[in-house]
């Protein structure tokens, strides 16, 4: 008998769910689209909120479009990541008639959003807010890695508009019992599309997370 030299078969993994606008869930007891990392890096602009990062996600009432980089919401609950945002009658993600009285939210920057919940259901009797009958949207910000890295951007577009950003990741300090986090630092600025509208935003993100056992860690995070 004649022995066979092995044959070693390899395939690339399937990427077509990173890949979708949005995504499903298996444990969703209500309709839901779920917007992932992959997707927002390689399909957003860097000029992009979240209001910008759903736009493809399934019967998603928007309100009216306004054109630039000021956008609008229709009846929706905001929440970032779990908390109920305060708003006014009509929510903007840039809105100018934001500008004298910006909320946390105005300042939560696309480069860091991890991934974006859109829950299409009145939600349940723990979700509380002004206008639950829209749907919720949950924005989670994005996690630190676990290794060591500087990670540099820029960007210029139309209208005079630019964005540049810095992020430092620590990766896991085992010194610290595996504690990673990361700071971002961002600007953004731009002439506008309309007259009289122009732009311009600073901020920074700080994200730690401190693990406690295999299955339980904290987070903290300030903007």
């Amino acid at each position: 008998m004649n022995s066979l030299d092995p044959v070693l078969v390899t395939a690339q993994a399937i990427k077509g769910p990173q890949l979708a606008p949005s995504q499903g869930s298996l444990i969703a007891t209500q309709p839901q689209s779920i917007v992932g990392r992959d997707f927002i890096q390689n399909n957003d602009a860097p000029t992009a909120n979240y209001t910008d990062i759903i736009k493809l996600t399934e019967r998603l009432d928007r309100g009216s479009e306004r054109p630039g980089l000021d956008g609008e919401f229709g009846n929706i609950d905001p929440r970032l990541p779990g908390w109920p945002v305060q708003r006014h009658v009509r929510w903007h993600s840039l809105g100018r008639l934001q500008r004298l009285h910006a909320p946390f939210h105005q300042l939560f920057h696309g480069l860091d959003v991890g991934n974006v919940i859109v829950d299409r259901g009145p939600g349940n009797a723990g979700t509380l807010g002004d206008a639950t009958f829209g749907g919720t949207v949950y924005v989670q910000s994005d996690d630190p890695k676990h290794t060591m890295g500087l990670s540099v951007m820029a960007s210029y577009g139309s209208f005079n508009t630019q964005v540049y950003g810095v992020r430092y990741d620590t990766g896991d300090v085992d010194q610290w019992g595996g504690t990673r986090a990361y700071l971002s630092l961002k600007t953004m600025s731009s002439d506008g599309y309309l007259s009289n509208a122009n732009l311009e935003r600073s901020n920074a993100f700080l994200k730690l997370i401190q693990p406690l056992n295999d299955s339980t860690e904290i987070t903290a995070a300030a903007n």
